[in-house]
């Protein structure tokens, strides 16, 4: 423009979620406040909670939002609201009604809530429930879009009451083809809100953090690694994966099968362990803030989820070109294809040990299925990144 310079205005972008832990939605906010180009976009991030092991992995040049001050007469209202909270989740739990928790939470805090002060030109709430209730109520003047990486669908979700919430969010953004399908058929008032973008996962940084030093899992040689990586809740299966490895042991194979987070069902499942004699054969790790040094010693890798919104610790496991044995929860076949890039198993203990025998025993299966994952391209990441940098500027 005749040698004047061409001052670019940055769009504002705000993601909400509620902490940084170990997650799916977690990881993949990671990987893309990392690929978005900051000379285009002023990235900020707002924690409900803040607090996370991936903290330290949040770029430098991401502006971390301070929590709203709350005055006394507020604070004293966000206080009863915990106690109405508390009182109405008890009164839940003795009538038997089922509710996914954030709904309760919602409905007897929400009114309490504030949020940070700020102009956005677009506002991402990156999980769906609590964090989709808050931007969609309380963000004004911004374009919305809501992420959903679970099948809320199985994990106790109201139609009516989210349907409130997705009425006024701009974009809904399902992590899978299937997760959209799921979403089309069930809530189709918002059809033409869906747009699928695939969990962001950048394959160069996961390949690189794998070659992080930690020890040797192996220690024998003529024994099998298996490795499961997931926080210990119902949802992933670890009671079923407790009863492949028993399956195995009775069928004289020599492994270690590790399984890598943390959750409230420990106590359980190492009850479990213990009552089928299984302590030599199955450890619990706990979380690793970088679990990949651990999934890459791994012969398998096992997943045993009941439900997934996509099954971002498969793309991870075939990154690293492990084989994958997995449970057949419905987005799975967005990954797997039965017998090229992975087995697919029954959603039973011993089923999932049948397929894990089948893979260690037979060669030519295990070597076509690592052939196969070694020709695999970067599972979309670009792609992906493109897809939501196309969402900001519309």
């Amino acid at each position: 423009m005749n040698g004047e310079n061409v001052i670019m205005i940055k769009k504002k972008i705000l993601f909400v979620i509620e902490s940084l832990g170990c997650g799916g939605a977690e990881k993949s906010l990671i990987s893309l406040l990392s690929s978005l180009d900051k000379e285009r976009y002023d990235l900020s991030i707002w924690m409900m909670y803040p607090k996370g092991a991936f903290l330290s992995f949040l770029p430098n040049d991401v502006n971390v939002i301070k929590q709203p001050k709350y005055n006394v007469f507020e604070s004293m209202l966000l206080y009863l609201s915990s106690i109405l909270y508390s009182v109405i989740w008890r009164l839940n739990k003795m009538v038997g009604k089922s509710e996914y928790w954030g709904e309760t939470y919602y409905k007897s805090r929400g009114w309490a809530i504030k949020v940070p002060k700020g102009k956005w030109d677009v506002v991402f709430a990156y999980h769906q429930g609590l964090v989709t209730y808050v931007v969609a109520d309380k963000f004004h003047g911004c374009k919305k879009v809501g992420w959903v990486n679970a099948d809320i669908f199985k994990t106790g979700y109201s139609i009516k009451y989210n349907s409130k919430f997705y009425r006024k969010i701009d974009c809904i953004c399902p992590v899978s083809d299937i997760l959209h399908e799921l979403m089309d058929d069930r809530m189709p008032e918002f059809s033409s809100k869906y747009h699928t973008v695939w969990d962001i996962i950048n394959s160069s940084v996961i390949r690189g953090l794998s070659r992080k030093q930690v020890g040797q899992l192996r220690t024998n040689s003529d024994e099998y690694i298996f490795a499961t990586t997931g926080r210990l809740h119902v949802l992933k299966g670890y009671d079923m994966a407790v009863e492949a490895a028993h399956f195995l042991k009775q069928k004289g194979v020599k492994f270690k099968w590790y399984f890598i987070g943390e959750g409230a069902q420990r106590n359980d499942i190492e009850k479990q362990i213990n009552l089928l004699g299984l302590q030599d054969d199955v450890k619990l790790l706990g979380m690793k803030t970088n679990p990949y040094p651990y999934m890459a010693q791994a012969d398998v890798y096992i997943q045993t989820s009941r439900h997934e919104g996509f099954g971002m610790t498969i793309a991870e496991a075939r990154i690293l070109g492990i084989p994958v044995v997995s449970t057949n929860f419905d987005v799975v076949y967005n990954q797997i294809t039965h017998e090229k890039n992975g087995l697919i198993s029954e959603m039973n203990g011993v089923k999932i040990g049948e397929q894990i025998l089948r893979l260690i025993q037979d060669d030519e299966l295990r070597e076509h299925i690592k052939s196969t994952l070694q020709k695999e391209e970067n599972l979309t990441y670009q792609t992906e990144v493109r897809k939501v940098k196309k969402i900001i500027d519309e």
